[in-house]
Formats: C-alpha cells, structure tokens, sequence
C-alpha cells in the first residue's frame, strides 16, 4: 500500500520518539483471530442472558461491544460481564504468538533507550500473560490497560492514550503511538501524541491515514 517515501517517513517519526505506545492487539499479537473474537463475544453475552439484548449485540463478535452495552445498560452486570471478558482475553494471551514486527520494535526501543508501554482497551491481566510469556515485562513497563472503571472510556475515547502519557512523564507531543486501527488514530489525535499506522491491507491503510495517522506502513516494513 505505501510508498517509500511514507514509509520512510513513519520511520523517521518513529526514530524521534521519546516514548513508544503500542496498541496490543495487532502491533504485538493477533489476539483474538476468528473464530477466538466471536468465542469472547459468546462468553461476555452469557454473564446477560437473563438479558434481553438488541440485535446488533446478540450478533456481535466483538466482546468489547458487549462490555460497553452493559456498562451503558446493565450496570449492574458490569462485573460479571468484565470477568468474563477478561477470562477469554487472558485464555487466547496463552496461546497467541508476537505479531512479525514487535521484536524489531522492542529491540530499536532498547536500543535507544526509549521507555514503552501498551496502551490497549484488553484487561491488563491478559496483556501481563502474554508478556510474561515472551520474557518482555522489563521491555515494557508501562500498561495503560481496561479496568471495569472505565468501559466507557476505551479507545476511541483518549483516557488509555493520556494515562499512558502520564506514567511514562514524557509531553505527548514526544509520544508516538502505533496502532492498527482507526480507532487508535483517533485515540492519539486526541491525546496529541503522533500516530504511526500499521495497515495490513490497502484498505486498511487509506483508512488510517484517512482518520488523520501521521503515516502508515506495510506490517512486511519492520
């Protein structure tokens, strides 16, 4: 999808980071692939099911759509609808595999001695699994994760990007935050950090830097 040159601009941007912040699932691990994402959709709907749910939520196979209907609806669910999501999330933390890039990314970060940390709207359980897995806990230090608390301020919403800000005590404009969804573009234009896209597609690509990325790359890139 990108030309050289706006690959070798998110590189350059990329390069003058301060503070990394990756989004987890896609820049780290494929976490929930289908049929894993609509498995988690099914979990988090069974803590409802005494629930009538409209239709759009009886069919997503997006857990978090799950989360954030019963935040806004079933606030009293909240909890259990939470444990389930973050039971499903941590069960495929077990066995999902690094993204093709991240060792490339973690390896420039040390090199450069720049401070990272995950900003992802997954539990913080489940991204400390897979972690833990990889041997990366000192690579990166700083999670910026989903708590019951805030099911309503995940991403696109800039709550996860700011906090993460705030921990790593670097200003945002030194930030640059990479992310595979438009979501995340628009998560970091927000919080006024730099946003690096990772496109797997064509598509995907005209579309983050549709949603305002600073520059988007081929996963093939790293």
């Amino acid at each position: 999808y990108c030309a050289a040159a706006d690959m070798t601009d998110a590189a350059e941007i990329i390069a003058t980071a301060r503070a990394l912040l990756l989004d987890f699932d896609g820049p780290i691990t494929a976490l929930m692939p289908p049929p894993l994402n609509a498995r988690a959709a099914e979990r988090a709907r069974a803590a409802l099911q005494h629930v009538s749910l409209p239709g759009e939520i009886r069919t997503t196979t997006d857990h978090l759509a799950v989360l954030r209907y019963a935040a806004e609806h079933q606030d009293t669910e909240l909890g259990s609808v939470e444990a389930a999501c973050s039971a499903a999330e941590i069960d495929c933390a077990r066995i999902s595999q690094p993204s093709p890039e991240v060792h490339a990314i973690l390896c420039g970060a040390t090199r450069r001695s720049v401070p990272v940390a995950v900003v992802r709207n997954n539990s913080e359980e489940a991204v400390k699994e897979f972690l833990h897995r990889f041997g990366w806990t000192e690579s990166i230090r700083v999670l910026s994760c989903r708590t019951p608390s805030i099911a309503l301020k995940l991403k696109p919403n800039p709550f996860l990007v700011e906090k993460a800000v705030a921990l790593l005590g670097v200003d945002a404009a030194d930030c640059v935050f990479v992310g595979d969804s438009v979501t995340d573009v628009e998560a970091g234009n927000a919080a006024g950090v730099r946003v690096v896209g990772l496109a797997k597609t064509a598509e995907r690509g005209r579309q983050l830097i549709g949603a305002g990325a600073w520059a988007a790359i081929e996963r093939e890139y790293w």
